[in-house]
């Protein structure tokens, strides 16, 4: 975009430029695992409370059960 409103490249400020937009893009690149680590953790406790929850609800409605039988 610098090159099309007939600016040059070797100019000091276009050069400044380009540096920095390398720098934010490398910047940006090397965080952007980040977010993908956040989502795997997550997914990762809700499927583990998930099925530890399963594991328990059979013993809950044992204990359930067994306290309708002594309340009739």
């Amino acid at each position: 975009m610098w090159i099309e409103l007939v600016h040059s490249k070797t100019d000091s400020y276009g050069q400044e430029l380009v540096a920095d937009i390398e720098r934010y893009s490398n910047e940006a690149s090397s965080v952007l695992w980040i977010p993908f680590v956040i989502l795997a953790i997550g997914i990762a406790i809700s499927v583990l409370v998930f099925v530890l929850s399963k594991k328990k609800a059979p013993s809950k409605v044992a204990k359930l059960e067994e306290e309708l039988r002594k309340i009739k």
